[in-house]
């Protein structure tokens, strides 16, 4: 049995092959003559011009001190490190029992420390040793009866005055926001001097630095111990200045 291919048949590979070869030559040519022109860069401070200016500007806050800390300490000295231990906990403990009777009144031990006197000849001596104790004290209350108390078992180190953390808070954050807008008319003011229409502000930069204090500050010593019969230390507790600074760079368009 013999069979036939239809002509169409025959030629259809060869017709494919030629239609592609003729896709390929008018189409390569239009490609490779296309140029694609890179999507502008973004604005960034390199490409912006003009002239920069920088400033800055700070806003200050008196405010009055409201807290006291006081830090007392309990010393020891003996032959050996347990017995100067064992009396260091008891002027401790001793001390502590007195402060619950003020609940209001905050405490905290810090700094024990136990350490050896050499003679000459590298032997010891003795063992010293002390422990502190930080009292925080409303400066504007009769609190500081206590200290009268403490002085049975505790030795006076020293006094500050300072402002509490949660009025200082609140305060630090109205004044950061008056001293922003502070710092935005003064943009405004300088934009004009320089008879700029706009300005712009390229960099902020928004400074704490810490207050100024303004309170007296007590030194005591183990020879000043004070008795039951003398009155609580007077003292001013005086003024502390917060400081807010805000800095930045403002660009005048040419």
């Amino acid at each position: 049995m013999l069979y036939f291919t239809p002509p169409y048949i025959k030629y259809t590979k060869q017709i494919l092959t030629l239609l592609t070869l003729f896709l390929t030559c008018i189409t390569t040519p239009i490609l490779a003559s296309q140029t694609f022109t890179p999507p502008p860069p973004s604005a960034s401070k390199s490409t912006l011009m003009g002239n920069n200016v920088y400033f800055s500007i700070s806003e200050y806050q008196e405010m009055d001190n409201d807290i006291s800390i006081v830090t007392l300490s309990a010393s020891a000295q003996a032959r050996s490190a347990k017995a100067v231990m064992e009396t260091i906990n008891k002027k401790m403990q001793a001390a502590l029992a007195t402060l619950k009777k003020y609940p209001e009144i905050d405490a905290k031990t810090t700094q024990y420390q136990v350490h050896p006197i050499y003679q000459k000849d590298r032997v010891i001596r003795q063992w010293n040793g002390s422990q502190s104790l930080v009292v925080t004290l409303d400066a504007s209350s009769k609190q500081f009866q206590v200290l009268t108390e403490l002085q049975e078992q505790l030795v006076y180190q020293n006094m500050q005055l300072k402002i509490s953390p949660e009025k200082r808070q609140k305060a630090m954050q109205q004044l950061t926001l008056k001293a922003l807008h502070s710092f935005q008319q003064q943009a405004k003011h300088i934009a004009n001097a320089f008879g700029a229409v706009d300005f712009k502000l390229l960099e902020t930069r928004i400074n704490t630095p810490f207050s100024r204090q303004y309170g007296q500050e007590a030194e005591f010593s183990g020879r000043m111990m004070m008795t039951k019969s003398m009155a609580a230390p007077a003292l001013e507790a005086g003024t502390s200045t917060l400081n807010v600074t805000v800095s930045g760079v403002l660009l005048l368009p040419n």
